[in-house]
């Protein structure tokens, strides 16, 4: 697997993900284990001002991974009971990622009736330093999958999409999906096989 493809590089980071006013983020590329990522917060805490935490450098993290796809990011502006923070909550340490074509499925709804959504959602890939895998720039769903595939056991998705989610679980792929419409839920099925 070839990790040094280009990942787009995005704007400045809130205050609670290490930024501040006229913080500007350093620029965003996946070397080879992953180890030219921006700094983030080592934890969830809640930051005021415009001084950043002590930050954990990406490279310190082993190889863990959420990969988000298109309806967990769309419903982030629609469902007021989830956040990034709760993702963390269930699988801490890792790097935030999606695939280009997500990003393009999502500039696919600025024009429709859901483009407050759709805009929302592009604006918080660039707070949160989301990693942009751009050589993956096919079907969504099959690019998440894939990517998914290729990270190995350090990563997991996030999906609400109830036919893909099936299909990662099938492959031994980790999710995490909403539950009852309000809580988010990770599911391991490596984890429960070994369990029986």
């Amino acid at each position: 697997m070839d990790l040094t493809g280009p990942v787009a590089q995005v704007g400045s980071a809130p205050p609670s993900q290490g930024g501040g006013r006229g913080f500007e983020s350093p620029p965003v590329h996946l070397g080879a284990r992953g180890s030219d990522w921006s700094e983030r917060p080592a934890d969830n805490r809640e930051v005021g001002g415009s001084s950043p935490p002590g930050p954990t450098r990406w490279s310190m993290l082993k190889d863990r991974y959420i990969v988000l796809d298109t309806s967990f990011l769309m419903a982030l502006s629609e469902k007021k009971s989830i956040s990034l923070d709760d993702l963390f909550r269930l699988y801490p340490k890792a790097k935030l990622v999606t695939t280009k074509s997500v990003i393009s499925e999502i500039k696919g709804h600025l024009d429709g009736k859901r483009r407050s959504q759709a805009r929302i959602s592009l604006e918080i890939v660039e707070r949160y330093n989301i990693g942009i895998f751009e050589d993956y720039d096919g079907s969504a769903d099959e690019d998440v999958l894939k990517l998914s595939k290729e990270l190995g056991k350090g990563a997991v998705v996030v999906t609400f999409d109830l036919e893909l989610k099936e299909r990662l679980l099938d492959l031994g792929i980790p999710v995490i999906y909403l539950r009852a419409g309000k809580k988010l839920v990770f599911e391991d099925p490596l984890r429960l096989s070994k369990e029986d």
